[in-house]
């Protein structure tokens, strides 16, 4: 669904391009340039809409979007949803720091697999980080999003979602808190 040229072509599975673009420094230009990309690119701006597009038109059914790793593009749908429904920012931040966590192991193996390949720890590093998140990463695609007015303003201009689209998306992901019926979270007091 998202596809993302990029200047500085690196496939995952080409781990010779990775190491190459690690050992010539670029790597981190790399992956800013694709958190830039994720939100002005024209391509990018289509996949966006197509892909909410394609949530409404599910109506609740299961959807699947997927990226390389999981993380990037695809954490950046998520956060555009999360932000429709409501989600405290904060929250989302925290949950996009949170892929560190369940990414680590995949990570620690292409430590690993550089290391093996290179006997060089800072590449082995850099390849770790790959796989990782980084508040650097989120921060500069925050500053992109707020050339744009902000997340909601770069959804309803850039990307064209209506004040419609995001009340659709809130009735189908979204369920009412019953006021009549509180649930009681007091903990009855220790023995």
């Amino acid at each position: 669904l998202l596809f993302l040229p990029n200047p500085f072509v690196i496939t995952m599975d080409d781990f010779s391009a990775t190491l190459k673009a690690i050992k010539s420094g670029v790597m981190e230009t790399y992956m800013s340039n694709m958190y830039r990309q994720m939100i002005a690119d024209p391509v990018a701006i289509h996949a966006t809409k197509v892909f909410f597009q394609e949530l409404i038109e599910a109506n609740g059914a299961p959807v699947l979007w997927h990226c390389t790793s999981g993380k990037d593009r695809t954490g950046t749908e998520a956060m555009f949803l999360m932000t429709i429904l409501g989600c405290d920012p904060e929250v989302i931040f925290q949950e996009y720091l949170n892929t560190n966590y369940f990414m680590a192991e995949k990570a620690q193996a292409n430590y690993d697999k550089a290391y093996k390949y290179t006997h060089i720890k800072w590449i082995a590093e850099e390849f770790k980080t790959y796989e990782l998140v980084k508040e650097s990463w989120y921060q500069l695609e925050q500053n992109v999003l707020a050339r744009y007015g902000g997340t909601v303003a770069y959804l309803h201009n850039v990307v064209g979602l209506s004040d419609q689209d995001f009340q659709t998306l809130r009735d189908i992901y979204l369920e009412p808190v019953a006021a009549e019926n509180p649930v009681n979270l007091i903990l009855p007091a220790a023995a």
